[in-house]
């Protein structure tokens, strides 16, 4: 059998039909590729009796081939799903989770490994049955790859003295568990300057926030502690931590920019700048100023990222896409419209046909501008604009209106435009 027919024959096992389902199980009973075992799981409930005998007796017969162990770990959650339907031949079940008993170690790779659904439902399972001791059963949970399994490993820490988890917070890898570290301790009081300085120099915002805020409390002296070291001392993993930390401290933008200017990587910069306007350090024309002060353009798929927290100034907009190393596309431009309100869309409009060089773009401009004019009777207020920017957009609108030959075709919504931009 091809596997284009193994595929024909898996799609009729779910038609409607109880007798076309059952010619397909019949003409797959010596099929044993893996791709079929979960469906067969499924016709264990079929509505039809002999539909479920005929796949109860093809799990059977592969439940005795070597490979079932590895697909009964492999299609667990199917497995699982047995349980839960009303529909089912008895025995199937039983054997196939015994044979899970031979796939332990491939079981516990798994949970070290992965993240999701089927970790945890396999170590759920190993708990419930007591597959492990409590001792295997708390290393695994320790450096599972899953923050819901470690959660049991956690639990039994934060049990124990507040020396032994002070310890474990320099060693455990996993964020998750150093913030519960951290809230724990912080919650008992039991916070050192020590392990707080170890938190203040992690990358990520939530350690570094819990540290900060404990700082505070103690009146410690951050501006001593960043003095300490030059900053052509440091190294630039340094430099972007000191950076983080000073965005999450709203510190002085100056030392920032500074330390900013010792950094040579374009990729390091380009994280710090989305982090500081993510968090309201600097606006857009800071990051600009900065730009361009070093000279530094990006390929439009990064300058892109800043488009969601930008805000509706067009001009700034603008002066994003020249620090673009290529040239931006029509469609490229049409990206931030979506983000805009009503008069803000027009005027970028008004600005960017002029870049249309061919018909199709030109078809997307005007497209875009006949689904903002039927939008045109619901405004009832001109936009709150300087007079300056009113006359500046209403002669850049008429100049499209004209270059599209709208201005009769639409007079209606042209000359409501006109007269909200006079």
């Amino acid at each position: 059998m091809t596997l284009e027919q193994l595929q024909q024959s898996i799609n009729q096992l779910y038609w409607w039909d109880g007798y076309e389902r059952q010619a397909a199980l019949e003409r797959l009973n010596n099929c044993f590729e893996p791709i079929l075992f979960p469906h067969l799981l499924r016709k264990l409930s079929d509505y039809i009796p002999i539909n479920r005998q005929l796949a109860s007796q093809h799990l059977l017969a592969w439940a005795k081939r070597p490979e079932c162990a590895d697909l009964c770990v492999e299609y667990f959650l199917d497995l699982l799903a047995i349980q839960k339907r009303i529909r089912i031949v008895d025995g199937v079940e039983e054997l196939l989770f015994s044979r899970l008993d031979e796939r332990l170690e491939k079981i516990e790779q798994i949970i070290l490994d992965q993240q999701g659904e089927l970790s945890r439902k396999l170590y759920q399972y190993l708990k419930t049955h007591k597959k492990l001791s409590d001792s295997e059963l708390l290393s695994l949970s320790k450096y599972a790859n899953d923050q819901f399994i470690r959660f049991d490993w956690v639990n039994d820490l934060l049990q124990k003295d507040c020396h032994f988890i002070k310890q474990q917070f320099s060693l455990v890898k996993h964020i998750d568990v150093k913030k519960q570290i951290l809230v724990f301790l912080l919650n008992r009081n039991e916070l050192d300057e020590i392990i707080l300085l170890e938190a203040l120099n992690c990358f990520h915002t939530s350690i570094l926030d819990i540290a900060i805020f404990a700082l505070k409390k103690r009146q410690f002296d951050f501006y001593s502690y960043f003095n300490k070291t030059q900053i052509n001392m440091l190294s630039d993993y340094q430099r972007k931590l000191r950076t983080i930390q000073m965005i999450l401290l709203d510190w002085n933008k100056v030392d920032f920019i500074l330390i900013l200017r010792h950094l040579d990587d374009k990729n390091i910069i380009f994280s710090i700048l989305i982090k500081a306007i993510k968090l309201n350090y600097l606006s857009e024309r800071d990051i600009i100023q900065f730009l361009i002060s070093k000279n530094i353009k990006y390929p439009y798929t990064l300058l892109r990222k800043f488009m969601p927290v930008l805000s509706v100034n067009l001009d700034q907009i603008e002066d994003f896409y020249a620090l673009c190393i290529e040239e931006i596309t029509i469609d490229q431009r049409l990206a931030i419209y979506s983000y805009l309100p009503f008069w803000e869309k027009l005027s970028w409009l008004s600005r960017i046909y002029m870049y249309c060089e061919n018909k199709q773009e030109n078809d997307q401009i005007l497209l875009c501008l006949g689904e903002l004019l039927k939008l045109i009777k619901y405004q009832y207020y001109a936009p709150l604009w300087s007079v300056e920017i009113k006359q500046q957009s209403r002669t850049m609108t008429q100049a499209m209106f004209k270059r599209y030959e709208l201005e009769e075709t639409h007079k209606i919504e042209y000359d409501k435009v006109m007269n909200f931009l006079q």
